[in-house]
């Protein structure tokens, strides 16, 4: 984005952290999308008698700053859980 003021240019820089999440095949996953297999958000079946389901999933900045996560919060830990703690690369 640029503005122009009295003959002077100025380029507006958006340097906002942008969080993405993205599946195992880094396709992105859209926030209130509907469950599909293309995105491997689709968990399928599994019985309710201990089968478990895993899919994994990444957290990107996809922004022009640093994104800083101190926790991910579960509000169904009873279908879901965080297994692992997001590495720095």
């Amino acid at each position: 984005n640029h503005v122009s003021i009295d003959n002077f240019r100025y380029e507006v820089i958006d340097l906002s952290p942008v969080i993405e999440v993205v599946d195992a095949s880094n396709v992105a996953i859209t926030n209130g999308g509907a469950a599909t297999t293309a995105n491997n958000t689709d968990f399928g079946g599994a019985c309710v008698t201990g089968e478990t389901v895993s899919k994994t999933y990444t957290i990107k900045n996809s922004g022009n700053s640093n994104l800083t996560l101190s926790s991910i919060n579960n509000n169904n830990n009873i279908d879901f859980s965080v297994t692992g703690i997001p590495s720095l690369n």
